[in-house]
């Protein structure tokens, strides 16, 4: 779902900056999933194709979802990326930005139900209390 002030927009790729919680989460979630195979297969496509589905920034071009694809886009050279820069701030909203992970990673709700219980363990982020 986009909001009023979301937009698509194309930029540097520099100037995008990740996100400490937010990228610890996704390795500890994917940490099973991104092998070198699924590396190299990555690697193809943006080769061939481009990076097809943008990644997601908030409003300060901190990365929310597309480590993967952002990562592997480095090691190619390129040099700007297509992203989808949300209006809100993921320290202010960080239950939005776990929102659209969700969204746009082919998670089953109980999956991410159960990891985020075991993660907010490992993490004492105020998401965590939040029935």
């Amino acid at each position: 779902m986009l909001f009023k002030d979301d937009v698509y927009v194309i930029v540097p790729i520099e100037i995008i900056q990740e996100h400490l919680e937010i990228k610890r989460f996704k390795e500890e979630l994917f940490k099973d999933v991104n092998d070198k195979k699924s590396e190299e297969l990555l690697e193809g496509s943006i080769r061939k194709y481009g990076i097809i589905r943008p990644l997601i920034v908030d409003r300060k071009y901190r990365l929310i979802d597309g480590y993967f694809r952002y990562s592997v886009a480095k090691k190619l050279g390129i040099k700007k990326v297509i992203v989808l820069r949300r209006s809100y701030d993921v320290d202010e909203d960080f239950d939005k930005a776990l929102e659209d992970i969700v969204k746009h990673d082919v998670i089953k709700a109980y999956e991410f139900q159960k990891f985020l219980k075991k993660f907010c363990k490992k993490i004492k982020h105020p998401i965590c209390n939040k029935k």
